[in-house]
């Protein structure tokens, strides 16, 4: 997993947002940084649509994931994967990033699921021995 000083630089300081500015979703839209740094956001953005498309799908009425649908419904790139109604499972996605002073950094992302609310929480691990040293290296910066 990435360490604080890791993800402060990969992904600045989310956890001093709301529950919902820290959704994976809301942030692949509304965050330029995170649109800056994955090397292929587009494509990833249209895979998240359609995992969370799948995940609404079977939670209609959630008031936190309608919270979410409504704060990105208006980005291009979103209306076009919902309005082809794609769904994907959730499951392993392979990411890419460009981090200034950090360099390209592969991770394989994948979604777990908490069996006593049903919520979900995204992983990111080193996907190569080049990005598991230099988070390392960040961490002890």
């Amino acid at each position: 997993m990435v360490g604080a000083n890791s993800s402060l630089t990969i992904y600045g300081n989310f956890l001093a947002e709301s529950a919902l500015r820290r959704h994976l979703v809301f942030r692949t839209f509304n965050d330029p940084h995170f649109r800056a740094v994955m090397v292929d956001w587009e494509n990833y953005a249209s895979a998240l649509t359609a995992k969370f498309r799948q995940l609404y799908s079977r939670t209609p009425d959630s008031k936190a994931l309608f919270e979410v649908y409504s704060a990105v419904k208006d980005d291009p790139i979103f209306k076009q994967t919902w309005d082809q109604l794609k769904v994907e499972e959730l499951g392993e996605e392979r990411l890419l990033l460009s981090v200034p002073n950090a360099g390209e950094l592969y991770f394989v992302e994948t979604f777990l699921k908490f069996l006593w609310n049903g919520d979900f929480i995204g992983v990111q691990l080193p996907g190569d021995k080049g990005t598991r040293k230099r988070l390392g290296e960040m961490a002890i910066r």
